[in-house]
């Protein structure tokens, strides 16, 4: 299916993180299992792909042409028709976008014009369905499993042993609970296909970075920010112990820092435990969100190895010089604009 933008983008020249390839621009798409380049180049306007790290799903917009009015009648995509993309440059390898599942189709005009939105293939109406249930003398990597069967998923990716006595889901849909649960225990997750992919923050932050980015970079633009509201010095949990018939404090210092040294407060929070290690686990998860002080939004030149959950080397930034984790990377390739990377970028302390 070569060819779906490449004759609407090959005068266009892009960069990866400093190098510029010479080689056009170009993604590939399916409508179920159809090759549908021939049939829709002419009128495409813009292919967009969000990649997100945690929280959302992973998304992919069309925006085609409908001056003739065919998007509106013979060829108006049904609603749960997968698309399948992949993005990059003409005799490279391709970044896979994955599959993906129309949720929605938006007509504007004029001029008249079509937009397919479609979200990741394994967010099912079943996923967002709100239940009650309880589970006991279980772990983390077993709700998840459970989870994953019940919404005909895969768990994949790394989840740390946690023993949790019991926890309750209270009218939540799975994939509320098991965020909230995982950010509890310092781990995340997204759905990827038919697979729920976890991570463990404290693993994001010990990776080495794949490209060293400057200003001279920036297609467009770039924006940066340092906060101190919502940074802490040190998480103090407080949990009841049944067994000894009293409240006990665990107290865990932010040994990384911030960068900015005027944010020494503490973050103070009842929790269910069952041990001093599981509220100590969960009082260090609190610390890992000071690494949403600093953060950046950079609009690259288009590169199919910017994927959320890799690492950048930023330099000649001044102050926020460092290393930074992708959280969010949007890849675009359109008629005007060709194709750009943006990515949303949070610092990493050591």
């Amino acid at each position: 299916m070569r060819g779906l933008v490449q004759a609407a983008l090959s005068g266009f020249v892009a960069t990866q993180a400093g190098s510029r390839p010479v080689d056009a621009p170009m993604a590939l798409l399916r409508y179920d299992t159809k090759d549908i380049t021939a049939d829709i180049s002419p009128f495409l306007i813009e292919l967009t792909y969000t990649d997100n790290l945690e929280g959302e799903s992973d998304a992919l917009d069309v925006q085609l042409e409908d001056v003739d009015g065919r998007w509106i009648s013979a060829w108006y995509p049904g609603h749960g028709d997968t698309l399948h993309a992949q993005i990059g440059f003409a005799g490279s390898a391709l970044l896979d976008c994955g599959e993906f599942e129309i949720d929605e189709i938006e007509l504007q005009g004029p001029p008249d014009t079509v937009t397919i939105k479609a979200l990741s293939a394994g967010i099912k109406r079943s996923v967002r369905t709100r239940h009650g249930r309880q589970y006991e003398n279980t772990t983390l990597q077993a709700i998840a499993a459970d989870v994953a069967k019940r919404n005909q998923l895969e768990v994949a990716g790394t989840i740390e042993v946690v023993s949790i006595q019991r926890v309750t889901q209270v009218f939540e849909s799975d994939l509320a609970f098991l965020r909230r649960i995982a950010d509890e225990y310092g781990h995340a997750f997204n759905v990827r296909g038919n697979k729920l992919v976890f991570f463990q923050t404290k693993l994001l932050r010990e990776g080495k970075p794949v490209y060293i980015v400057t200003r001279q970079d920036c297609a467009s633009s770039y924006r940066l920010r340092d906060k101190v509201h919502g940074v802490v010095g040190e998480a103090e949990t407080t949990w009841f112990d049944p067994r000894e018939k009293k409240r006990r404090v665990v107290s865990v210092k932010d040994k990384a820092g911030s960068s900015n040294r005027a944010s020494a407060d503490k973050r103070r929070i009842n929790v269910r435990a069952e041990t001093d290690a599981q509220a100590r686990q969960k009082a260090q998860a609190q610390l890992d969100k000071n690494d949403d002080q600093t953060g950046a939004t950079l609009t690259l030149y288009g590169n199919p190895l910017l994927v959320a959950g890799v690492t950048l080397d930023l330099q000649t930034f001044g102050k926020f010089d460092g290393r930074y984790l992708v959280v969010k990377s949007v890849h675009r390739l359109s008629r005007s604009g060709g194709y750009v990377t943006e990515v949303d970028l949070k610092r990493v302390r050591a």
